[in-house]
């Protein structure tokens, strides 16, 4: 059984002699230690006078449900499946702008922009006189009225269109989601090519907190732990998020790892960009549990000291488990 571990670096180095081979160690002009070995490594005494100059202490091994909490930063970002990049499939001229300046928020469905395209007008004078031709035109009609809609053009104008039975000379163009207008490019009267971005939309309704993580953590952490958010200039402002996804990379320049945490943005106060705190609480099992000083790293092994009898020490290899603070978990 476990008694008490040595945790003063004086006696460390007196042990380094003892422990240099895994070979018992022998005192000539003494007899054997009554307790016998552990794991071939032989028992060693310091006298009661020695261990009061090195100022040797012992602590108890004990089994505690340990609370671990990650601190880190990151910054907001928008949530990537909740993004929109618009774009004209055919090339036009801009008539008229609904959504004018960077900032505004719309509803999917909303009106952005109306664009004049000749391509636009002649599909449509297709569309039309085919469907004058009620059993010879129905093909083309067909044929038209799906170049129209791959060219984005809605429903809602299509149905326009046939009730006027005359061409639209623009089409007005609409808002593929809820969001926010992030990027603007589109200006009245410019002419505009499918390559050409007019709008980036996204839905900050949830955001996404970029964090970084110490490689000595990620072992820590899981997709669905919680994380509490808090802004360093807004104190009063709390938000709760959730680890949606660890990134697989680590950087080798500072050995960290980012982790994704989605946040619920409820008052639409978190903007893209924006820095925050988050704190990560986590519940480990029952553990053997010791002082960090109290392990002793050879570069082959890692041991600690058992105290037998009142002056006997017993050089011990135990396996680690993560390092919390200043203690260190023993997994065998």
């Amino acid at each position: 059984t476990w008694k008490s571990v040595i945790v003063f670096a004086a006696v460390l180095m007196l042990a380094r002699a003892s422990i240099a081979t895994d070979a018992p160690h022998e005192h000539p002009n003494s007899a054997p230690a009554a307790t016998g070995t552990i794991d071939g490594r032989a028992p060693f005494t310091i006298s009661e006078p020695a261990q009061a100059a090195v100022g040797l202490q012992t602590e108890r091994v004990t089994r505690q449900r340990l609370a671990h909490r990650i601190r880190t930063v990151g910054s907001i970002m928008t949530d990537q499946t909740r993004e929109a990049s618009v774009n004209s499939r055919v090339s036009g001229w801009i008539e008229k702008i609904q959504v004018n300046y960077v900032g505004m928020s719309i509803r999917k469905g909303d009106p952005l922009y109306e664009l004049y395209a000749p391509d636009l007008i002649s599909t449509q004078e297709e569309y039309l006189t085919a469907l004058t031709h009620v059993t010879s035109g129905a093909e083309a009609a067909a044929a038209a009225l799906m170049r129209l809609r791959l060219w984005g053009v809605s429903e809602s104008e299509l149905r326009k269109l046939r009730a006027a039975k005359s061409v639209l000379q623009t089409v007005t163009f609409y808002a593929p989601m809820d969001g926010v207008v992030i990027r603007k490019s589109a200006v009245q009267g410019a002419y505009v090519t499918p390559q050409a971005e007019l709008y980036y939309l996204a839905d900050l309704s949830t955001v996404w907190l970029l964090v970084t993580l110490y490689e000595a953590d990620v072992s820590l952490i899981n997709v669905g732990d919680t994380v509490t958010v808090s802004l360093p200039y807004d104190p009063a402002r709390h938000y709760v998020g959730e680890i949606s996804y660890i990134y697989p990379e680590i950087d080798t320049q500072t050995r960290t790892v980012k982790a994704r945490v989605e946040i619920v943005n409820s008052d639409g106060f978190l903007r893209p960009g924006m820095f925050a705190n988050a704190e990560i609480a986590k519940e480990l099992p029952d553990m053997l549990v010791v002082s960090a000083d109290a392990v002793l790293d050879t570069g082959q092994r890692k041991l600690v000291f058992i105290k037998g009898g009142e002056n006997e020490l017993f050089p011990q290899e135990v396996k680690l488990g993560p390092r919390l603070g200043d203690k260190i978990t023993i997994l065998s």
